[in-house]
């Protein structure tokens, strides 16, 4: 599994694993039931600790993401359109929280905010 990650960045390597694996399921890069890496291999690739894999492993079974099968391994779960949308909209709320709450801070009011927002939105369009 083909994974970017940074020793150099804020975010812990477990979230890095884990956001990545997120966004590969949540784009059906992988898809429900497609098996993932053993620990034990991922760990080896990623050049991280096997601790760092079981924590990230965890952690996407605790989010309904991915589950054990008890001596086969870890599996994309079937995830509902609605389960979608909902991770997804948690995602993107979560990103932006801070940008806004910063926003606020450096004394932008909320239209001046909404228009930022609104011209990126159409820029990306």
């Amino acid at each position: 599994m083909l994974l970017h990650l940074t020793e150099f960045s804020p975010v812990p390597l477990h979230e890095q694993i884990s956001s990545q694996i997120r966004a590969k399921i949540l784009n059906d890069t992988l898809k429900a039931g497609d098996p993932l890496p053993s620990v034990r291999g991922l760990a080896k690739d990623a050049k991280v600790s096997i601790g760092t894999v079981k924590l990230t492993y965890k952690n996407l079974i605790s989010e309904g993401l991915i589950k054990s099968k008890k001596g086969k391994g870890y599996f994309v779960c079937e995830l509902t359109k609605d389960f979608r949308h909902f991770l997804a909209m948690k995602r993107v709320i979560g990103g932006f929280m801070p940008v806004v709450q910063d926003a606020y801070a450096l004394g932008l009011s909320r239209e001046e905010i909404e228009k930022i927002i609104a011209k990126i939105i159409k820029e990306v369009k």
